[in-house]
């Protein structure tokens, strides 16, 4: 199973937390508090006090890391100074929308922070079942991070889905 590295607080204690992937590896963090300038440092300290003990909690192991390395990991996107490393999602393939509840087809979201955003509020609006057609974006730690633990907390639900064939899909519905 391929490895990647989840980084944002929001998305790494999601799936800390929730045990969304298959397998976690360790959980990577600056030794240092957050310099975010949004974050006072205490409320800094606050949320990274509240990863690390969710680590320890779940038996993540824990390494330090220089802001350099860190940087390295998220190929110099904003991480917020943590980077949990864990197996890559592989979402359920569906043939056919549920019976049931707000259903969600995503064709052609290329863009991977238009994709987290739709995550984020599709899970906010309570739909039971997202689908994704092969021309959306990979799941990828961008996704992660723009839909802020959204995403995790879709793949535990079970309400994320992956559509390999539009007229296949669309076929099943109308029957």
């Amino acid at each position: 199973m391929a490895i990647e590295h989840i980084y944002g607080f929001n998305a790494v204690m999601s799936a800390i937390r929730l045990h969304s992937r298959h397998r976690i590896h360790k959980l990577m963090v600056y030794h240092k508090p957050p310099e975010n300038p949004k974050l006072t440092p205490s409320e800094g300290q606050a949320r990274m006090a509240g990863i690390l003990k969710a680590a320890n909690d779940n038996k993540v192991p824990i390494q330090y890391c220089s802001k350099r390395e860190l940087d390295g990991f998220a190929q110099d996107r904003p991480h917020q100074n943590v980077i949990l490393e864990a197996a890559s999602v592989r979402l359920p393939k569906a043939i056919e929308f549920p019976q049931k509840g707000k259903n969600l087809l995503l064709h052609s979201v290329v863009d991977p922070q238009n994709l987290g955003s739709i995550l984020r509020t599709a899970l906010l609006m309570s739909v039971e079942g997202i689908y994704l057609s092969g021309t959306c974006s990979p799941l990828t730690p961008v996704v992660a991070k723009a839909s802020s633990g959204a995403l995790e907390e879709l793949i535990v639900g079970k309400r994320l889905f992956e559509v390999t064939s539009l007229s296949e899909f669309f076929a099943n519905h109308q029957q």
